[in-house]
């Protein structure tokens, strides 16, 4: 077994930079396999990317605190404060930093398709999710970015819930959608309106779209799809129409809605420069290629 083989033989161990560890149930039958595989992923001191399917166990170990339906998280023990994004599909109900011996703080990415409550991701940078939803008492001040795959439900907690949350990404999936409706989003704006990044939004004006954006005062970067026609007589006059509703302001990424079965092929990316003291500001544009609109969609949103 690979497991024995790396606690063998610490030097291979350490080259290891990501390691994967999954299962078709939702429950690990480890009987046995636990400590040693505790053992093989900590003398893994180079690991970046650790991705456990299922932190769940059948083994009977001592510890309510971790319980989840008649299972409890194996990795309890586990220390592995030196990575960078840890990857699960498990249901987890209990903060993330509470199913392991040690995580780093904060822990820079943690990805799931699962919905989450955000009383579970207490001490993360950015997360990557189903949805978010539930209410924390205390602000989540490690939270910087959330990339969301629907806004069926977010926060309700005004927009202090995470006061240095910079960016809502959406997580697009060509086969049904580009990006959020408008309307979808609009209905947390009280819950969003401190928000620097967001997008990809779909929405079939922007004349109609630009009183919208009254409510994000400190919006730095918007990504919109748009119909073809709005996006090839988009003008800067439009641009700075938006700027002077949102001041803050100063990047605006547009791709146009394409014909049935097929993909976003270009986007426009508008930025606005400051001049000097006296001088107006002036928007400039150019034009991409995309070859998998999630993906730039999400580089352009990405806090660094």
């Amino acid at each position: 077994m690979a497991v024995n083989s790396l606690n063998s033989n610490s030097r291979l161990a350490q080259l290891v930079q990501s390691f994967a560890l999954r299962t078709s149930s939702e429950f690990y039958d480890l009987s046995g396999l636990i400590a040693p595989l505790i053992g093989a992923i900590q003398l893994m001191v180079n690991l970046q990317r650790l991705e456990l399917h299922y932190l769940w166990a059948s083994d009977p170990f001592v510890g309510d605190s971790t319980r989840y339906r008649g299972g409890v998280a194996w990795t309890r023990s586990l220390r592995v404060p030196q990575i960078s994004t840890l990857i699960t599909e498990t249901t987890i109900t209990k903060p993330i930093g509470t199913l392991f011996g040690e995580l780093p703080c904060p822990l820079p990415r943690l990805e799931t398709r699962q919905p989450l409550n955000v009383s579970c991701i207490d001490g993360i940078n950015t997360v990557c999710c189903e949805r978010v939803y539930g209410r924390h008492m205390e602000p989540l001040r490690e939270l910087k970015q959330l990339e969301l795959r629907n806004l069926d439900t977010y926060p309700y907690n005004g927009p202090d819930w995470a006061p240095n949350l910079e960016a809502v990404a959406i997580v697009t999936d060509p086969a049904h959608s580009d990006g959020v409706e408008w309307d979808a989003l609009s209905v947390h704006t009280g819950s969003l309106r401190k928000i620097r990044k967001i997008g990809p939004i779909c929405h079939p004006s922007i004349a109609a779209l630009t009183p919208e954006l009254s409510g994000f005062q400190q919006l730095q970067m918007i990504v919109l799809v748009i119909p073809r026609i709005e996006y090839r007589d988009f003008m800067v006059t439009q641009a700075e129409r938006m700027r002077t509703v949102a001041p803050a302001l100063r990047c605006i990424v547009l791709a146009a809605q394409p014909n049935s079965g097929r993909h976003i092929k270009e986007v426009t990316i508008w930025e606005y420069e400051e001049s000097g003291v006296a001088m107006p500001g002036e928007w400039t544009s150019r034009s991409e290629s995309v070859e998998d609109w999630n993906s730039t969609a999400l580089g352009l949103l990405r806090v660094e």
